[in-house]
């Protein structure tokens, strides 16, 4: 899984980065991811940080938004919707099939 983040006034630390992808990698357990996944961190005045992830999937696209006071909790609030969003689509795929 190739994962693209795009950050828009904010720079993101190298470690950062890496938890970002870690944790991004975990959503593969659930279903296959057919493309790239696209991440765009943006921090707004005021601190108000907002996080967008769109994850495409066979068949359809995954889109997730959040927006938090710091960048790695709306990351992680947009990620938990994402994952809530993948196991509905993977329940619904496979009680189809039955």
């Amino acid at each position: 899984m190739e994962i693209r983040i795009t950050h828009k006034k904010t720079e993101i630390s190298r470690q950062l980065r890496e938890l970002i992808e870690e944790k991004c990698a975990k959503l593969e357990r659930f279903i296959k991811v057919t493309g790239e996944v696209d991440i765009v961190l943006k921090e707004e005045k005021e601190y108000v940080c907002f996080a967008e992830i769109n994850l495409p999937i066979k068949g359809a696209v995954i889109h997730a938004e959040a927006e938090a006071g710091d960048i790695l909790s709306s990351f992680e609030e947009a990620l938990s919707k994402a994952e809530k969003q993948v196991k509905k689509y993977r329940d619904k795929i496979t009680k189809h099939k039955d």
